[in-house]
């Protein structure tokens, strides 16, 4: 008999720094089993933070890795049903009925008005469900949500710096093009996209993951260096300015109400973090614009024209939900725009897609999912600090992201639903390790 080490009982050594897991081999089967586990669960850890960089990169990558990493999680957690020495136990995200309920009226609806090529691309628009679930398997299997989340952050800090560089320089080094020209008279300006090939996509991805710096400052006490705060302080204000300079009011917004709810969660260094957001942010107005008025007045007059498209494309969703009131219209009510933007609105994209119903019961999953959050953010113990940072800071991402539903079709993009997907799994994983009480300090998950 040889007693074995998966590359989950390695994680949590790693992560915990002690073994727990006894897992024996005794016959073909037991070895077997460990083959496969080895096979399927090696290369996770990595694959996660290759992962998180395609999030920032490409579309045809991160959706390869996103399916890549899915299929290895599924195949662990099915290997793992034949072991002897079982290391995974099943568990759900929270408001688990809501989410199931519009998963199965998304499809019902589907199956009802498109052919099987529109019921598979239903699917695949739907993907981020499961993958969300499996996202939450590979955490128990595969910990280390302090690490990978300090990694999240600076993939997007690296893309907003170079994203400050285009606002000035004007250059796609990706696609090898030029940006367009901010929608400002008498100044040289681009309107930034990163790596992606929109704004509203850079600027929804930052706005959900910008409550986190912003947490990560205002939860900073004693027990850490001191510089981690002011690097999360700073990381957040990178994160600002590219989110400004996509020029998109909309976008501006949904990033203020991200960081607004985190700011009503945690009250310390809230006062200290307003002066300097506010004095860092309006330096940068005055040095980019001298009168901050020549920035709202033009871009205000951009973003009606915007409004015009965008409710032309709202229409169009419309019309289509007044013919398929209840469950939708499946793949047939995928209106993209002629011209290839992303003018419109995800909820009125859901109500053409789902109907009445599955928009109702998303909308009900939403709320339900940030409750639980919400609830599991007020058991935290106050020692742990990290994961306290990660509650606060996703509530407020996920408000930012639902936020910015409301100006674009945020779940028809790559990035942004595999984004999306990610957090969903993260906090539920965070919810129920905390809500069966495994949890010895902040560094254990």
């Amino acid at each position: 008999m040889a007693t074995l080490e998966t590359p989950s009982a390695k994680s949590h050594e790693r992560v915990t720094g002690r073994w727990m897991r006894e897992i024996h081999a005794e016959s073909k089967r037991d070895w077997a089993v460990y083959y496969a586990k080895a096979a399927f669960g090696g290369p996770v850890p990595a694959l996660l933070l290759i992962f998180l960089a395609t999030v920032f990169i490409s579309r045809a990558a991160v959706d390869v890795s996103a399916l890549v990493f899915a299929v290895l999680v599924a195949g662990y957690v099915v290997a793992d049903r034949f072991a002897r020495d079982k290391e995974f136990v099943f568990f759900t995200l929270g408001a688990d009925l809501w989410l199931m309920a519009f998963f199965l009226v998304a499809l019902i609806g589907s199956a009802v008005n498109s052919d099987a090529l529109g019921w598979l691309e239903s699917m695949g628009a739907l993907r981020w469900v499961p993958l969300a679930y499996l996202f939450a398997f590979g955490w128990r299997l595969f910990p280390g949500l302090n690490r990978v989340f300090f990694a999240l952050c600076a993939f997007a800090g690296a893309v907003s710096a170079y994203a400050v560089a285009q606002h000035f320089v004007g250059f796609d080094l990706l696609r090898g093009g030029t940006l367009e020209f901010a929608p400002l008279k008498g100044h040289a300006y681009f309107t930034v996209a990163g790596f992606f090939p929109h704004p509203e996509v850079l600027g929804t991805v930052l706005a959900t993951l910008l409550p986190l710096p912003v947490a990560a400052f205002m939860h900073a006490d004693g027990r850490e260096k001191p510089s981690i705060g002011w690097v999360a302080l700073g990381t957040a204000l990178l994160f600002s300015l590219a989110i400004l300079w996509t020029y998109l009011p909309g976008l501006w917004w949904t990033a203020l109400a991200g960081v607004a709810i985190t700011f009503i969660l945690q009250s310390r260094r809230r006062l200290l973090a307003v002066v300097i957001f506010s004095g860092a942010l309006g330096a940068a107005l005055f040095a980019a614009y001298g009168e901050p008025e020549t920035l709202t007045s033009q871009v205000a007059a951009a973003a009606e024209s915007r409004e015009t498209r965008q409710r032309i494309q709202i229409n169009a969703e419309k019309r289509v939900w007044a013919e398929h009131p209840w469950i939708g219209a499946g793949m047939e009510g995928e209106k993209a725009p002629a011209d290839g933007s992303l003018d419109g609105n995800v909820y009125f994209h859901l109500l053409a897609r789902t109907g009445g119903v599955g928009l109702g019961l998303y909308l009900l999953f939403a709320l339900a999912f940030l409750q639980s959050v919400y609830r599991t953010w007020s058991e935290i113990p106050k020692a742990n600090h990290w994961h306290r940072v990660l509650a606060s800071g996703g509530i407020g991402g996920l408000v930012a992201f639902h936020a910015s539903g409301l100006y674009w079709s945020t779940l028809t993009d790559s990035h942004a639903i595999n984004l999306y997907a990610f957090l969903l799994g993260s906090l539920g994983y965070l919810r129920d390790q905390y809500e069966n009480a495994l949890v010895p300090d902040d560094h254990s998950l």
